[in-house]
């Protein structure tokens, strides 16, 4: 007999509550429904999924729901996405929490560092559940905004000019890439945090302004050419996986034909997971290479080395329970973060 656990349950039933939101008004055969994603930046890895989705939609519905996707913050500011997105100024958006601290306190439940599971497969997993809580749910809704996919990022590792093989190497290294709060936990071992976007790392890191950077492992390191101007790198940090994830405008989500909900929803059970690693693994492939052929020095962190530093980001969840416990049961959202991690672990799931 088939064993089902909450992931297993969670897989059947991902995004049920907005698939069973208002009937949608039904479109003529010849009409198009066209959708505007805004995203910035160029194509990436953790973009392509979102790519992928959108010709499929457009395939499955035999070309009757068009989904443009703008890339370049041509339509909004990532700052802005989320605003954007409520008041209805476009369909869909990816949406970094942490560009806006304090808007979406409890989906940044994943952005805490250390928090996530190390391999990208059971980070997505792990998002697609955390995005059906009802806590989670209901924080969205008061944007007017429902999951839509659930795009994330790679483990963020160490790249730069310092080689670090151990907690005490970080000392006076000046690091940026990272969110504030991943930043608080390698402050506590004598680095130095320095915050700044992301366009100004690549120039920071050649001039010495920083020492090095914490950013998604490869693909962020590849995508902004980092690896030109370093040295050494790291694997098994694994520092988090801050949400960079795509909502829908609710109205907009509420309007489509049952028939299209139950083709993106069909997507989201079927083929999301296999697409967004797909394109991770391809990245890693041709940024390693480029690693390799630059002569990078990618050492592996040591494991006990690492649990120091996840005890210390254990005081980052008390915090962020503690600031946040008005808007939810953040203490609840924490373990329920563990207890997939466990289920995945053992194999059991999607």
């Amino acid at each position: 007999m088939k064993k089902y656990n909450i992931l297993a349950v969670a897989s059947s039933a991902f995004f049920l509550l907005i698939a069973g939101c208002n009937q949608g008004e039904e479109i003529s055969k010849e009409k198009t429904l066209e959708w505007n994603l805004s995203l910035w930046g160029g194509k990436r890895a953790i973009t392509l999924p979102a790519d992928d989705w959108a010709a499929a939609m457009y395939e499955r519905t035999n070309g009757k729901w068009k989904i443009n996707i703008h890339y370049g913050a041509t339509l909004s500011n990532p700052q802005d996405n989320l605003d954007n997105l409520s008041s209805g100024l476009f369909e869909a958006a990816a949406v970094s929490p942490f560009y806006t601290p304090g808007k979406l306190p409890l989906v940044q439940v994943m952005d805490l560092p250390f928090i996530m599971p190390s391999d990208f497969e059971s980070i997505v997993k792990t998002a697609k559940l955390m995005f059906q809580d009802a806590a989670i749910i209901k924080e969205l809704d008061s944007w007017n905004v429902v999951p839509l996919l659930p795009g994330m990022t790679p483990q963020y590792e160490y790249m730069g000019k310092v080689e670090v093989k151990s907690i005490d190497d970080f000392k006076g290294v000046k690091i940026a890439g990272m969110s504030a709060d991943i930043g608080k936990v390698f402050a506590a071992f004598g680095a130095v945090p320095t915050p700044m976007p992301a366009p100004e790392l690549y120039s920071s890191l050649e001039y010495g302004a920083i020492d090095g950077v914490i950013f998604p492992y490869s693909y962020g390191m590849g995508s902004y050419n980092l690896y030109e101007v370093s040295d050494y790198g790291t694997t098994n940090i694994s520092a988090g996986s801050p949400v960079t994830t795509f909502f829908a405008n609710k109205n907009a989500w509420n309007n489509l034909p049952d028939e299209f909900k139950k083709i993106h929803n069909d997507y989201i059970e079927n083929d999301y997971l296999g697409s967004a690693v797909n394109h991770i693994e391809n990245s890693d492939l041709l940024y390693e290479k480029k690693f390799n052929e630059k002569g990078i020095k990618i050492t592996s962190f040591d494991s006990k080395e690492r649990e120091k530093l996840v005890a210390e980001s254990e005081n980052v969840w008390l915090e962020w329970q503690d600031t946040w416990k008005e808007r939810g049961d953040t203490k609840r959202l924490i373990n329920k973060i563990e207890e997939v991690k466990k289920s995945l672990i053992k194999g059991d799931g999607f």
